[in-house]
């Protein structure tokens, strides 16, 4: 059975954003997405879920996380974001968030459909533009991590600090492009 939350929801209710990562350390061990400046305007979206997904460039290869499930987030909570006005301070319930990184499985080995929407693209994130079948699949996903804790082995301890490298991308006062 699936969870309330997505149970009570139908297929186009339930606004999942997945997006290509280049680096880690944003989100942190702490649950913050935005914490780096990572993602501006986009974490303003009015999305339930999350799925950050490690892109195929050269940085993302260079972290470890390409091709990647990093990390996951339901139920976010906005405030502002002192590091970054371009989008809100994200944060997630520990219950609500699980972190990979490098340790994260293939999205293509979890999730077939969603990797071929992923990867076959050039787009950075994804939002209104998914399937039924793609939003259902995502849906699974979540399911799978947030509520069976199916991948809580592959987790990075709580304890564990980001060390991630600071977004490479520079932009006003040195803060994270898109």
């Amino acid at each position: 059975m699936l969870p309330r939350l997505i149970r009570g929801l139908g297929s186009h209710d339930m606004r999942i954003l997945i997006y290509k990562r280049t680096h880690i350390g944003d989100p942190d061990a702490k649950c913050q997405f935005g914490n780096q400046g990572c993602m501006g305007r986009v974490r303003g979206f009015a999305f339930d879920a999350v799925i950050g997904v490690g892109g195929i460039s050269g940085w993302p290869k260079q972290e470890g996380i390409a091709m990647k499930i990093n990390w996951v987030g339901r139920c976010p909570q906005k405030t502002d974001n002192l590091v970054d006005p371009r989008g809100p301070l994200i944060s997630f319930r520990p219950k609500d968030f699980r972190l990979f990184e490098h340790q994260g499985p293939l999205l293509a080995d979890e999730s077939l459909l969603l990797a071929k929407k992923v990867f076959g693209s050039k787009a950075r994130f994804f939002f209104g533009s998914l399937s039924h079948a793609e939003r259902k699949e995502a849906q699974r996903l979540l399911h799978r991590i947030l509520d069976l804790g199916a991948l809580d082995h592959l987790q990075l301890p709580n304890s564990a600090s980001s060390g991630g490298t600071a977004c490479r991308v520079p932009v006003r006062k040195g803060r994270c492009r898109g």
